[in-house]
């Protein structure tokens, strides 16, 4: 036989594959009906489904925004009364928010990144995804106090911000019993679902501003 199981790919390449290519000449071939142009229309079977979710409701959503402003401020006081004295801080939260982002959305962006900064000392955590979840949830809601570990301005650029929207993407899919069940998941699409299916992007509740001293 002239193949074998052990044989190397680059050999079978060789002696069966290549002069069969090389002999098609691809370059010479041209596309058929090049000019012919098609008229699709989309069936309404795979329309894309533009309803509300199924497991949203309006009374759901107001609680939800309600603990949105309320907690993230828990581990971010005094963090926060640094930030609104940063001119750059300033300027990316109104850009985010000319962008469409809400209030609820850049403070718990901002928790976040917090809460993570001071995870990321403990090495014990950093080897323990179980651990760091479990802490994550307990500095989450432990009070930031004078003496609480010091998190840099410099933590706070928009680029952390907007990756931390991410992660809170996917952090609200649990809070409408929802799952994404992608291995790397495909978070533009999990932003227009919820932006269309969720109000996400529009539903809010009134509250006082928490970057009250960056108007005019």
């Amino acid at each position: 036989m002239k193949a074998f199981v052990v044989k190397p790919y680059g050999e079978l390449w060789e002696e069966f594959i290549k002069n069969l290519f090389t002999s098609s000449q691809r370059q010479s071939k041209v596309v058929p009906q090049e000019q012919l142009t098609f008229n699709v229309t989309e069936t309404p079977e795979l329309a894309w489904i533009d309803t509300i979710g199924p497991t949203y409701s309006k009374e759901k959503a107001n609680e939800f925004l309600k603990n949105r402003y309320e907690l993230p401020l828990v581990p971010i006081r005094y963090t926060l009364k640094k930030l609104l004295k940063s001119n750059d801080f300033k300027t990316i939260v109104e850009h985010l928010r000319t962008e469409g982002w809400l209030d609820w959305q850049i403070l718990c962006c901002i928790a976040n990144i917090a809460v993570n900064y001071r995870l990321t000392n403990n090495y014990e955590v950093q080897t323990n995804p179980i651990l760091m979840m479990t802490l994550f949830q307990v500095l989450m809601q432990d009070p930031e106090i004078s003496t609480t570990a010091t998190v840099p301005l410099s933590e706070f650029t928009e680029a952390k911000i907007r990756f931390q929207f991410n992660i809170l993407l996917i952090s609200s899919l649990n809070t409408y019993e929802l799952e994404c069940r992608q291995r790397v998941p495909d978070f533009s699409a999990i932003a227009l679902f919820f932006r269309i299916r969720y109000r996400y992007f529009t539903d809010d509740i009134p509250h006082e501003d928490p970057f009250i001293f960056f108007l005019p």
